[in-house]
């Protein structure tokens, strides 16, 4: 095996055809978990018995790599969607890890980051992580297993997890290939989006706190995106924040007549202040007939 760091060596073909021969198209590299910490030679035995699956390749905790199949074709990795359009690697470990537990595995990802740097090289896929909506949209990069599966919804997997740290290994085959390439810039804005989705919250949903709340027919209506959302949709930061920015300046007219005159137009924000500070007034001449009441009371008894 060649030493961590340095360029690789000419993969040995390990699965005797369990590829679908048709080309690859090259748009990503899709990182994989073996969901199990056995080592290359017994997963490598599970999977020829089985044949329940390929990649191009497979990388212990010692930073051994495995080439199973060829770059040009297709592995049996992520479904159609995935195995055509994708170079996969598999990486030895779980998807339930912490970002401290994937830091450990130093060896690990110094060969993952050697593995992208060269198909970067090769194939001319730029070193960004990309998301289900890039993946489904044809635009080239480094996602996950579980983002081909929210782009196509062909299977259920989630790997390599919420925690993989995709920053460390661009950042380190960007180092290995030299830096990043000039015209990388506009792919990183592009995909600064997605990165702040992947931040928050469970499944890339997003803020669910943020997300506007059912009518009573249990629909979700967003008045900034003009569309029904589903219900467990939130918003990333950059919805919410362009949101606050559209509810602060809408202008709508009260919906009472009475506070129509005195108040005037107001905005989304306004609005809701004014009947915050409606309900609070109701309260309290509430409490002010509470305690007349009880006045009214004290002076029977006596």
């Amino acid at each position: 095996m060649p030493a961590l760091g340095t360029d690789l060596v000419p993969y040995r073909e390990q699965f005797d055809g369990l590829w679908n021969n048709a080309p690859n198209n090259f748009q990503f590299i899709a990182e994989h978990t073996t969901e199990s910490e056995g080592g290359n030679t017994s997963v490598l035995g599970y999977l020829k018995r089985t044949q329940a699956g390929s990649y191009q390749t497979m990388i212990d905790f010692d930073g051994e790599e495995v080439r199973m199949v060829p770059d040009d074709k297709q592995a049996w990795a992520a479904m159609n969607q995935g195995n055509r359009r994708g170079l996969h690697t598999c990486a030895m470990g779980k998807a339930e890890w912490s970002r401290d537990r994937w830091l450990q595995e130093g060896k690990l990802l110094e060969r993952t980051a050697m593995r992208w740097a060269e198909w970067s090289r090769l194939h001319d896929i730029p070193l960004v992580k990309i998301g289900p909506e890039q993946v489904a949209n044809g635009e080239r990069g480094v996602c996950g297993h579980i983002d081909i599966t929210n782009a196509f919804h062909e299977s259920d997997h989630w790997d390599p997890g919420y925690n993989f740290p995709y920053d460390v290994v661009i950042a380190r085959a960007k180092e290995i290939n030299g830096g990043a390439p000039a015209d990388q810039g506009e792919d990183d804005m592009a995909n600064a989006n997605d990165v702040l989705i992947q931040t928050m919250g469970p499944n890339n949903n997003g803020w669910p706190q943020l997300r506007p709340f059912p009518n009573n027919q249990g629909e979700v209506y967003s008045v900034f995106w003009n569309r029904l959302l589903g219900t467990e949709e939130g918003q990333t930061m950059v919805q919410a924040l362009a949101s606050l920015v559209f509810e602060a300046t809408l202008r709508i007219d009260p919906y009472q007549a009475d506070k129509l005159t005195a108040l005037g137009p107001e905005t989304v924000l306004g609005h809701a202040a004014a009947a915050h500070g409606g309900v609070l007034d109701i309260l309290a001449a509430l409490k002010s007939i509470e305690g007349k009441l009880d006045q009214i009371l004290e002076s029977k008894e006596k």
